[in-house]
C-alpha cells in the first residue's frame, strides 16, 4: 500500500510538471521523495516523483541547490541502476542526467561517489533507451570534470574500457519497435561521448587506429568516422602526439589499391575511400600554421607528412610517363599488361587528385602547403605542351594548342585537368568561408601559389577547351563533351573566386573573358560548349555580387550584354536570335536593372518588325526570320526570367501597349499568310501579351482595358468569311488580354465584347485566333460580375451571366454555324463543318469557365452538347425547351460533329491542370469536377434509354470522356450509377480503333471499382457480364494498354467471394491461351500472371 500511495503521488507530481508552486512545498516534497529513495519497495513511485522535480523550470518553481544535493546522494547511496527493471534503469538515467543538466555544482559536491557510480551506470547496459542516455551522461559529465587530477581523470581508462565495448555499435530495431532508434542514433552518442573530453584522446586514438585493420565495413566506417570527430574535437595538441599512427592508418586505407595487384580490376569500397577523406580533412582542419612564414612546417605534423609522403611522387611520375613507357614496352608480349598499367596510372592520379583537394580546402595553411608542393612540379610537365599560338586579336583564340607529348594519352591530361579543377574548386570553397568569418587569413598569402601558377592555370584550361573545338569532327562525341567539361569547368573555379581573394590579375581576367566572349558570340553551333560557356559567365559575375563588389564580372557582364543586343540587333548569322536570348536570360538572372535596360531594347527591336509584319506576311520577306526567332526567345527566355526578379511592372505594361499599337496601325485590307511561320509569330506575340497581362497589376490591367475595348468592339466583323490581317491581331490581342485580367477588372460594353469574342471563335481565318478566342470566351463568363459588380453593355442596361449564356448559344453565330442558316448557305461543305467545330468547341470552353466556377449555367451548355452527340435534329436546353433545328447534310458529319461535342463534354469535365488551361486568375470553387460529372449521369442515362443501338456508341464515347479525369473517390461514390455504363461501354468502345483511348480509361475506372470494397460487391452481382467483356478485350487488336488492363481485371476477379467466381475458372483459363501466345511480351506477362491466379482457385 505504500507504495501504491507513494507511485500516485510520483505521478501526480509528473502531471504537475508544468504547475507553479512555491519553495516551501518543492522543499518538503524534495525531502520526502529523497528520503523514500531509500524504501526499495517504494523506489518505483520514488524515482518518479524526484524526476518530476527535476524537470520543473524556472518559471513555475524549481528545488534548489540544497534539495538537489539531497535527492543527489540518496540516489548515490541507495540506488543500484543495474539491478532495476528496465522501466526504473531510465527514471533513473533521466533523474541524474537532469541533474547534469540543471544542477552542475549538487554533482561537484558529490563528485568522488558520483564518479564511482559512474562507471557502474553503463556496465553491462544492453536496452539502447537506456544507452543514449547512459553515453549522454558521460559526456556530460566529461565536460563539468575536465580536469585530468579530477573525480573524471580518476577513472576515464576505466570509463573508457565500458565504452569501447560497445565500439562497433551493432544493433537492429526489432520489427516492433515503437521508439524508433536506429544504430545511427546510438553510433553518434557513442562518438560524442568519446569525444566529449580529451582525456579520452591516450585511449582511443591507437583504440580506433586498430580498429581500422577490423574485417567488418561497419567497423572501419565507424573508425574513421570517430577518429576524425574525436581528434577534432581533442585539440591540435593530441593530433601532434598521434600525426604519424593516424597518417600511416589513413594512407593504408586511402591508398588501398596498392595492397592487392589484382585491385584495379575490383570496384573499390568508395565508402570507406570517403569516409578516410573526410577523417583526413577533419584532422587537417586543426593545423593552423604560420601565417607570417607559410613555408615552415611543424616537424612531424600530419600536414607535413602529407605534402612530403611518397605517393606525391607517384602521382608526378604517372603524369611523366614512366610507368605508362615501361608498360608500352610490356605490351609487346602482353597487350593486356599495358592496358592494366595505364588503368593503373589513372586511379593513382584520381585517388592522390581527391585527397590532395580534401587536404587543400581543409584550412588555408594546408592549402598553401599543397598548391606550394604541388603545382610548380606539376605545371613544369604540362608547360610543354600547353599554349595558344596567335597574335592578332582576330584570331587570338583559333590557334591549335600544341598537342601534348607522345606518351601523353588525352585520358591521362583530362584527368589530371579534372584534378587541378577539383583542386581549385576546393581552394574557392575555402576562400568563401575565410571571407565570410573573416579569419586570420583574411589576407592572400595563403593563396600566393596559386596567384603565381595563375597564367599557367588559366592557358591550361583554355588550350583543351580550343583543343576540343578544332579536333571535334574527328574525335568521339563523349570524349569531347567530356573535354569542354573539364574546360569550362577550369575556367569557371579560376575565375569565380571572390574578388578579395581572386588569384587572377587584371590582364588575366580580360583575358578570360575575351575567351568566354569568343565562345559566346561565334560557336554557338557546340551546343554543349556553348551552354557551359554561358552558365560559367553567369557564375563568375555573380561571384563578385555575392560579396557586394561590382568589379570586372560586372564590366564584362554589361559588355557582353551590349553585344549581345547587337547581334540581335544586326541579325548576325554567326550567333542566332534564340541563343543570343536565352544568353541574356541566363546572364540577366538576379539583376532587375540590367534585365529591365533589355527588356526595354528587345521590346524596341520587336516592334520594328512587327511595323514591317504586313510587308513580311505578304511578301514573304526575309525579314521574318528575325521576328520569329526574337518573339519566341521573350516568349520562351526573357519573359519567364522576368518573373523571376522583382521587375517593374510598367516594362511589361510598355511591351503590352507598345504591341497594341502595332496592331491597332495595321491595314484593314492586309491578308495574313497561311504560313507555317506567320502563325508562329502570331502565336509567340500573343502568348508574350498574356504574360505580360497577367503579370501586371490591376491599375496597370484597367488602363490596358479601357485604351483597348474601343478599337477592339468598333473593328468590322466578317463572322463567315475570311478575317483580314488587322482583325485577326485585334481578336488574339484582345482575347489574350480577357485570358489573363484579374477578375475584379470592369469590362465596359461587354455584350460588344462578347460578340465579337464569339465571332472570332468561329472564324474561318486562323486556327490559333480561334482557340485564343474561344478560351477568352470561357474566361469571361467564368470571371462575369464575379466581383459583384454587373458588366455593363452598350446602352447602359446591366447584363446577367445567364443573359450572356442566352447570348453565346441563341445568338446570331450560333443559329448561323450550327443549322446551316442563311450565312452559311453559300459556304462549301468543308468551311460549314469546320463552323460547326469551332462552335462545338467554343461551347466546350464557355462551359468549362462555369463549370470551374460552379455555375448552374454549365448545364445548359451540357444539354446542348448532349444533344448534340446524341444526333438529334432538334437541340433542347436544359429546361427541355426546343432551341434550334439542326441540319444533318451527311451521316460523315453526324460523326465528325458528335465525337466533337462528346470531346468538348470531356473538355468540360477534366481538372485544369490536364485541360492545358492556361494559368489566367481564373474564379474556381472547389470539387466543380464531382458537381459537374454527377450532374450529367441523370442526363446521360435519360439519352440511352431513348436512343437507338446505333446511336449508343457515339454516347458511350461521350460517357468516356467524362469519366477519364474525374478522381477515383467520386467514382466510387457514385459507383452503383456509374458500373452500368461501365459495362456498357466495354461492349460498346471495343468496336472500332478510334475509340481504343476512351476504352483505356473505362477500363481504369473498372479496375478501381474492382479494388474498392462496395465495387467489389456490385461486380460480383453482375460477374458473368464483366467475365464476358473481360475475355473479349483480351484479344483487342487496336491497343496494347487495353488488352494489358484487361488482363489485370480479370486477375483482380479472383479476389471476388469464391461461390461466384470458381464456377468462372475453366471458362476463363481457356480464354488465356490466345493471350499467352501474344506478340508482346508485357501482355504475355500479365497473362501469365492472370493464369496463375486463377489456377489457384481450387475445390
Amino acid at each position: 500500500m505504500r507504495a501504491r500511495g507513494i507511485l500516485l503521488l510520483g505521478e501526480l507530481w509528473m502531471h504537475f510538471v508544468a504547475k507553479p508552486f512555491d519553495a516551501t512545498i518543492l522543499h518538503h516534497f524534495a525531502a520526502f521523495f529523497a528520503a523514500r529513495l531509500e524504501d526499495w519497495h517504494s523506489l518505483h513511485g520514488a524515482l518518479i516523483g524526484s524526476l518530476a522535480l527535476l524537470k520543473r523550470e524556472k518559471h513555475v518553481g524549481v528545488v534548489d541547490n540544497d534539495d538537489a544535493k539531497a535527492l543527489l546522494k540518496s540516489a548515490l547511496e541507495n540506488v543500484e541502476v543495474q539491478a532495476l527493471v528496465q522501466e526504473d534503469r531510465m527514471f533513473c538515467l533521466e533523474f541524474f542526467e537532469c541533474l547534469l543538466v540543471g544542477y552542475p555544482e549538487a554533482i561537484s559536491s558529490h563528485g568522488t561517489l558520483f564518479v564511482e557510480r559512474l562507471c557502474g551506470i553503463i556496465d553491462g547496459e544492453k536496452d539502447p533507451r537506456c544507452l543514449l542516455l547512459g553515453f549522454h551522461i558521460v559526456e556530460l559529465a566529461a565536460q563539468i570534470f575536465p580536469d585530468p587530477a579530477g573525480y573524471i581523470g580518476s577513472v576515464i581508462e576505466d570509463l573508457f574500457d565500458l565504452l569501447s565495448c560497445y565500439f562497433p555499435i551493432s544493433f537492429t530495431p526489432p520489427p516492433d519497435d515503437n521508439w524508433g532508434i536506429t544504430r545511427e542514433d546510438l553510433s553518434v552518442a557513442l562518438m560524442h561521448c568519446l569525444g566529449a573530453t580529451n582525456l579520452f584522446a591516450e585511449f582511443s586514438i591507437p583504440f580506433l587506429l586498430d580498429k581500422l585493420s577490423s574485417s567488418l565495413k561497419n567497423a572501419k566506417l565507424d573508425s574513421l568516422k570517430f577518429l576524425g570527430f574525436c581528434v577534432s574535437r581533442y585539440g591540435a595538441e593530441e593530433l601532434r602526439n598521434h600525426s604519424t599512427a593516424i597518417w600511416m592508418a589513413l594512407k593504408q586505407e586511402l591508398f588501398s589499391s596498392y595492397k592487392v595487384e589484382e585491385a584495379i580490376s575490383k570496384e573499390r569500397d568508395n565508402q570507406t575511400f570517403h569516409e578516410a577523406l573526410n577523417c583526413l580533412q577533419a584532422c587537417l582542419k586543426l593545423q593552423a600554421g604560420n601565417k607570417d612564414d607559410m613555408l615552415s612546417l611543424e616537424r612531424n605534423s600530419l600536414l607535413e607528412l602529407v605534402v612530403e609522403d611518397p605517393f606525391i611522387n607517384d602521382f608526378f611520375d604517372c603524369i611523366s610517363g614512366h610507368l605508362i613507357q615501361t608498360s608500352a614496352r610490356v605490351t609487346v608480349c602482353s597487350t593486356g599488361n599495358g592496358d592494366i598499367a595505364l588503368e593503373r596510372a589513372l586511379t593513382t592520379i584520381k585517388e592522390t587528385g581527391l585527397i590532395l583537394t580534401m587536404a587543400a580546402k581543409a584550412s588555408p595553411a594546408s592549402c598553401f602547403a599543397v598548391t606550394h608542393r604541388i603545382f610548380p612540379n606539376l605545371f613544369n610537365l604540362l608547360r610543354p605542351g600547353i599554349c595558344i599560338k596567335g597574335s592578332d586579336d582576330e584570331k587570338k583564340f583559333e590557334g591549335i594548342p600544341v598537342k601534348s607529348s607522345l606518351w601523353f594519352p588525352d585520358d591521362v591530361l583530362l584527368t589530371v585537368l579534372e584534378v587541378i579543377r577539383l583542386i581549385i574548386e576546393g581552394v574557392k570553397g575555402l576562400a568563401d568561408s575565410v571571407l565570410k568569418l573573416q579569419g586570420t587569413y583574411s589576407d592572400v598569402k595563403w593563396i600566393g601559389p596559386l596567384q603565381l601558377n595563375s597564367e599557367d592555370l588559366l592557358m591550361s584550361f583554355i588550350a583543351i577547351t580550343v583543343s576540343g573545338l578544332q579536333n571535334r569532327m574527328d574525335i568521339d562525341a563523349i570524349l569531347i563533351d567530356r573535354t569542354w567539361n573539364v574546360g569550362v569547368a577550369g575556367l569557371q573555379a579560376v575565375g569565380s573566386f571572390p574578388p578579395q581573394l581572386s588569384i587572377l590579375s587584371r590582364v588575366q581576367y580580360d583575358y578570360l573573358f575575351s575567351f568566354l566572349k569568343y565562345i559566346t558570340l561565334s560557336k554557338s553551333e557546340a551546343t554543349s560548349l556553348w551552354n557551359r560557356t554561358v552558365d560559367a559567365i553567369r557564375v563568375i559575375c555573380t561571384a563578385e555580387e555575392h560579396f557586394s563588389c561590382q568589379g570586372l564580372g560586372s564590366m564584362f557582364r554589361d559588355s557582353l550584354i551590349a553585344s549581345l543586343l547587337k547581334e540581335v540587333d544586326n541579325y548576325s548569322e554567326s550567333l542566332p536570335v534564340l541563343c543570343s536570348l536565352k544568353a541574356l536570360s541566363v546572364l540577366c538572372t538576379g539583376g532587375a536593372e540590367i534585365l529591365t535596360n533589355s527588356t526595354r531594347k528587345l521590346t524596341e527591336l520587336l516592334c520594328e518588325d512587327l511595323k514591317k509584319f504586313v510587308r513580311i506576311a505578304s511578301e514573304e520577306d526575309n525579314t521574318v526570320k528575325r521576328i520569329l526567332p526574337l518573339s519566341q526567345g521573350l516568349l520562351d527566355y526573357i519573359l519567364p526570367c522576368c518573373m523571376k526578379v522583382d521587375m517593374d511592372v510598367e516594362v511589361l505594361l510598355g511591351l503590352a501597349v507598345n504591341l497594341w499599337h502595332i496592331v491597332e496601325n495595321f491595314p484593314e485590307d492586309g491578308l495574313l499568310k497561311d504560313s507555317r511561320d506567320n502563325i508562329q509569330v502570331l502565336q509567340n506575340c500573343l502568348g508574350i501579351v498574356q504574360i505580360c497581362v497577367f503579370h501586371c497589376d490591376a491599375p496597370s490591367q484597367r488602363y490596358l482595358m479601357l485604351e483597348i475595348v474601343g478599337p477592339f468592339v468598333e473593328a468590322t466583323s466578317h463572322i463567315f468569311g475570311s478575317l483580314g490581317l488587322k482583325d485577326i491581331w485585334l481578336i488574339g490581342f484582345f482575347s489574350s488580354m480577357i485570358i489573363s485580367l484579374r477578375p475584379s477588372i470592369h469590362i465596359p460594353r461587354a455584350e460588344c465584347v462578347l460578340h465579337r469574342l464569339c465571332a472570332g471563335a468561329v472564324s474561318l481565318s486562323c486556327g490559333s485566333v480561334n482557340l485564343i478566342a474561344s478560351e477568352a470566351v470561357g474566361c469571361l463568363v467564368n470571371k462575369w460580375q464575379s466581383n459583384g459588380v454587373e458588366m455593363q453593355v452598350s446602352n447602359g442596361i446591366s447584363l446577367s451571366i445567364a443573359e450572356a449564356l442566352d447570348l453565346i448559344i441563341k445568338g446570331e453565330w450560333v443559329s448561323t454555324a450550327l443549322c446551316n442558316q442563311t450565312g452559311t448557305a453559300c459556304l462549301e461543305p468543308e468551311k460549314a463543318l469546320v463552323l460547326k467545330m469551332g462552335c462545338i468547341k467554343l461551347l466546350g470552353y464557355a462551359g468549362k469557365g462555369l463549370a470551374i466556377r460552379g455555375h448552374i449555367g454549365v448545364s445548359d451548355i451540357a444539354m446542348l452538347l448532349l444533344s448534340l452527340v446524341h444526333c438529334k435534329k432538334i437541340l433542347v436546353d436544359a429546361k427541355q425547351k426546343n432551341l434550334l433545328q439542326f441540319l444533318w447534310p451527311n451521316d460523315e458529319e453526324r460523326l465528325s460533329i458528335a465525337s466533337a461535342a462528346a470531346d468538348a463534354l470531356g473538355f468540360i469535365a477534366k481538372d485544369l491542370g490536364s485541360s492545358g488551361w492556361r494559368q489566367s486568375h481564373l474564379v474556381i470553387k472547389p470539387l466543380h469536377q464531382q458537381r459537374f460529372f454527377v450532374s450529367m449521369l441523370a442526363p446521360l442515362e435519360l439519352v440511352l434509354k431513348e436512343s437507338e443501338e446505333q446511336e449508343r456508341i457515339i454516347l458511350y464515347y461521350a460517357f468516356a470522356n467524362l469519366i477519364s479525369s474525374i478522381p477515383a473517390n467520386v467514382i466510387l461514390m457514385e459507383s452503383k450509377r456509374v458500373f452500368p455504363f461501365v459495362l456498357e461501354s466495354l461492349s460498346a468502345l471495343s468496336s472500332a480503333e478510334m475509340f481504343s483511348t476512351s476504352l483505356s480509361s473505362v477500363l481504369l475506372v473498372l479496375s478501381a471499382i474492382l479494388v474498392d470494397k462496395n465495387g467489389a460487391e456490385l461486380a460480383s452481382r453482375h460477374l458473368s457480364a464483366v467475365v464476358g467483356r473481360l475475355q473479349s478485350l483480351i484479344q483487342y487488336q487496336y491497343s496494347v494498354t487495353v488488352r494489358e488492363t484487361s488482363l489485370l481485371c480479370l486477375g483482380t476477379l479472383v479476389a471476388l467471394p469464391y461461390a461466384r467466381v470458381f464456377p468462372f475458372r475453366t471458362q476463363v483459363l481457356k480464354s488465356l491461351t490466345n493471350a499467352l501466345d501474344d506478340p508482346k511480351r508485357s501482355v504475355r506477362k500479365e497473362a501469365v500472371r492472370c493464369r496463375r491466379a486463377w489456377e489457384l482457385l481450387t475445390r
